[in-house]
């Protein structure tokens, strides 16, 4: 769990960085349930739903999270360790993301996910969104 502890040290450092009187972080706490545990299509449960809490902490366009999930119908953990940060050009909004996944019931397995996101407003209601998964698992149940 060596991920882990350099997490929660930078986490620190940021932390103890100095503020302006101007500048604050934001510290957002939130809970959801889903009826389903699906993502990128594919579903990660074989029955019931999740419980989850995301706890996130940011300054300026950097964040860093903890999302703590546990399954409703079956024995089921995930934790997200995650960082990412925000940008803009012009119109363009973009996010690089680094993600490490923690399977406590499987104590040999953990996952680290890397993308960038870019997202495009052409109007008020109009956009495009691009992801790129710079490195990750390789997923094998799919949802039809």
């Amino acid at each position: 769990m060596q991920i882990t502890t350099k997490f929660f040290s930078i986490i620190l450092f940021i932390l103890a960085t100095p503020c302006h009187a101007n500048e604050a972080f934001d510290f957002t706490i939130s809970p959801s349930w889903d009826s389903q545990y699906v993502t990128e299509g594919i579903s990660n449960l074989d029955s019931g739903g999740l419980f989850s809490v995301d706890l996130a902490i940011s300054k300026n366009d950097v964040t860093f999270g903890l999302w703590l999930a546990k399954g409703d119908s079956e024995d089921y953990e995930e934790i997200h360790l995650y960082s990412e940060y925000a940008f803009s050009i012009s119109q363009i909004e973009g996010y690089l993301n680094l993600k490490h996944l923690i399977f406590p019931e499987e104590a040999s397995k953990e996952d680290r996910i890397m993308k960038l996101e870019l997202d495009l407003a052409i109007a008020h209601y109009i956009g495009f969104n691009l992801v790129w998964i710079l490195f990750g698992p390789v997923r094998q149940k799919v949802v039809m």
